[in-house]
């Protein structure tokens, strides 16, 4: 009986130890489940995100009622890589048609870490934008193709100008457009009203093309044209902040210089009267077409000194361009026996003070 008694025991506790061993591998299994199912949907969540965003992108760049290819480009590419997913373009029209392929990653233990994978449309009929998801399948042959270099060029020309018009030549050099994949900087220049920018255009993963932009605001205009590979074999690009001082001090140089040729004009005769000194300084700004903005003096008279044989003038100039606001001061001195006018900048020392 003893030993049948000790035998009863040890099956109860191995029964025991079997249903504790039971709960929790099927505690663990539960787990498992669970987090592997937390984490793919983290990952879609992620996915999901990556798409609203891109959505977002789209339809801010859409808003003045066109959709570039390198607008496409950045607002395709995420959290500010080089690499583009895969995509294709399709335009009839003004309708513009984006397939792209999305990747969601959870990053997790190795085996509950997760990633999904998502194909949408975005159909942009600027301003508008809108997005779908479709069938995977229909990404499954999409791959990042590299425009021509010559397509390209053509929208960094359309934003260039875009930039110029509405801040003038100091807004280049910080430009979006030269963050785009497939575009890389290598020089820029400024200087004579003019600022010239050379870049490669990427046509495949390991070949490309050398393009040189000038932009220009006397008058207003942006080229490009494709120049010697070699032009673009040395990268040595300037610091943008000095590239926009340089820039900006290029058109309130230009300014100055339209200041100076009305009082000339007007010293012609050997005199300059207040009210032929008012009419040249109230040369006005002009918008990006050229054209005056009314109430829009590009000079404010600050200070003025006469002789019988010379006048000084101190003015606030500012940029001829509308939405540009770089100021500086400059000393015209009028000599009246040689007709002459000459003109010099002396930094802001009279921005502060009052109109006589």
């Amino acid at each position: 009986m003893g030993r049948n008694g000790e035998r009863s025991g040890i099956g109860c506790a191995c029964a025991g130890c079997l249903v504790i061993v039971l709960v929790l591998v099927c505690g663990v299994a539960a787990w498992l489940f669970y987090r592997i199912s937390h984490d793919r949907h983290a990952a879609l969540d992620r996915m999901k995100d990556s798409v609203a965003a891109t959505d977002a992108r789209l339809e801010r760049s859409a808003v003045d009622g066109e959709l570039l290819g390198t607008e496409i480009d950045r607002d395709l590419r995420p959290d500010q890589s080089r690499s583009l997913p895969a995509n294709e373009v399709r335009r009839a029209g003004r309708v513009v048609t984006v397939t792209a392929q999305f990747t969601g990653n959870r990053p997790g233990l190795v085996w509950s870490a997760a990633a999904v994978t998502g194909c949408y449309r975005f159909r942009g009929v600027p301003p508008s934008v809108s997005v779908s998801r479709i069938p995977d399948k229909n990404c499954r042959l999409l791959s990042h193709q590299y425009r021509s270099p010559a397509t390209v060029a053509r929208d960094v020309v359309t934003e260039v100008r875009t930039s110029v018009e509405r801040a003038g030549l100091g807004a280049v050099p910080a430009a979006d457009v030269w963050s785009t994949p497939g575009i890389q900087l290598v020089a820029m220049e400024a200087g004579k009203g003019r600022l010239a920018v050379r870049a490669l255009l990427l046509q495949d993963f390991d070949a490309a093309e050398c393009y040189e932009f000038r932009a220009g605001t006397a008058p207003s205009s942006v080229t490009s044209r494709r120049i010697a590979p070699e032009r673009c074999d040395s990268p040595q690009r300037s610091d943008p902040a000095t590239l926009i001082g340089a820039a900006r001090r290029t058109e309130l140089e230009a300014s100055a210089a339209k200041i100076e040729q009305r009082i000339r004009r007007a010293v012609a005769d050997g005199r300059l009267t207040d009210a032929e000194l008012r009419q040249a300084l109230a040369l006005p700004r002009t918008d990006a077409r050229g054209r005056p903005v009314p109430r829009e003096p590009v000079g404010v008279l600050r200070h003025r000194r006469r002789s019988g044989t010379e006048a000084v003038i101190v003015a606030r100039i500012e940029d001829w361009q509308q939405y540009v606001s770089n100021p500086g001061c400059y000393e015209f001195r009028a000599e009246f026996a040689r007709r002459s006018v000459t003109r010099q900048r002396t930094g802001i020392d009279c921005l502060s003070l009052p109109s006589p």
